[in-house]
């Protein structure tokens, strides 16, 4: 989902005082962690701009 969005739904369900437990906002970690979308380059990761990946 992505930042900033991912955060603030997990605040509107925060605020619904309905939930019980805890929320991870992970962003794309998991995609990346099982091979489903490839990372950035290293090169592109050592001057912080990943996201223009």
């Amino acid at each position: 989902m992505g930042c900033p969005r991912q955060e603030l739904i997990g605040r509107l369900i925060q605020a619904d005082g309905r939930a019980r437990g805890v929320g991870h906002c992970v962003g794309a970690s998991i995609d990346f962690f099982y091979g489903k979308v490839r990372r950035a380059p290293r090169w592109m990761d050592r001057m912080a701009t990943p996201h223009v990946h």
